[in-house]
C-alpha cells in the first residue's frame, strides 16, 4: 500500500488547479476495496457521472496493472452495481 500512497501523494498537486479551459482532476482514490467503494458512492460527482475514468499508473509494472484491473472487475465494480455486458 505504501507504493500506492507515495505515488498518489506525488500526483496530488495536479488536483489543485484547473487544466486548460475547464478540466479538473480529482485526487487519486486508494485504500481497501471497501474504502474505495465508500468514497466513490459518497462522491456527488461520481453519482452524477455517466462516465468515470480509471487510469492505470504509467510507472507501475504489468503485475500492478493486472492487480488494479482485477480488483476493479471482481470486487469494486460489482459493489458499485456494474455488470458485464457482452
Amino acid at each position: 500500500m505504501k507504493k500506492y500512497r507515495d505515488y498518489a501523494e506525488a500526483r496530488t498537486p495536479r488536483t489543485k488547479k484547473v487544466h486548460g479551459k475547464n478540466t479538473i482532476i480529482a485526487t487519486d482514490v486508494l485504500g481497501s476495496n471497501e474504502e474505495i467503494v465508500d468514497r466513490l458512492l459518497s462522491d456527488p460527482a461520481f453519482g452524477q457521472s455517466d462516465d468515470y475514468l480509471f487510469e492505470l499508473p504509467f510507472e507501475f509494472e504489468l503485475d500492478g496493472w493486472k492487480h488494479i484491473l482485477h480488483q476493479l472487475a471482481t470486487e469494486i465494480g460489482p459493489k458499485l452495481g456494474w455488470t458485464a455486458k457482452m
